[in-house]
């Protein structure tokens, strides 16, 4: 979903909530968690060349910190999405990194680190992984 259809969906999702005129007495509490500001997401390459990006359906194999692949890879380069918002998922962290991951022409990220940027649970989520290529 592109950016501008996203935040027209967050505006009209918001318009139940808003009542005008003189029965405007509160609003809800409750606000769907519409992401407005999609992740920011940079990327670096390392060591020599640039492989061939990968079509935007191929599989990206996703490996968490502390549990990596039995094959053997190469790193291609590292990937990093962050986010000021609190209500961004895990999921759409990962989706962000995948799609960077593609672009790089990467078969897989491992040591994937989603967390938190600052002390503050609130704040700025980051998640950083290497881009690899199965050998």
């Amino acid at each position: 979903m592109n950016h501008r259809l996203r935040m027209l969906a967050g505006a009209l999702a918001l318009l139940p909530a808003i009542e005008i005129g003189s029965r405007a007495s509160f609003l809800p509490t409750f606000i769907p968690g519409c992401e407005l500001i999609p992740p920011r997401v940079t990327s670096t390459y390392v060591g020599k060349g640039r492989p061939v990006p990968r079509r935007r359906d191929a599989v990206v194999g996703v490996f968490l910190r502390g549990d990596g692949p039995r094959q053997r890879y190469v790193v291609v380069g590292e990937v990093r999405v962050t986010t000021a918002s609190r209500v961004t998922s895990l999921g759409n962290l990962l989706q962000c990194a995948e799609r960077a991951a593609r672009r790089m022409g990467g078969d897989a990220i491992v040591d994937v680190w989603p967390r938190a940027a600052t002390s503050d649970p609130t704040g700025e989520r980051i998640l950083t992984a290497k881009v690899v290529n199965w050998q």
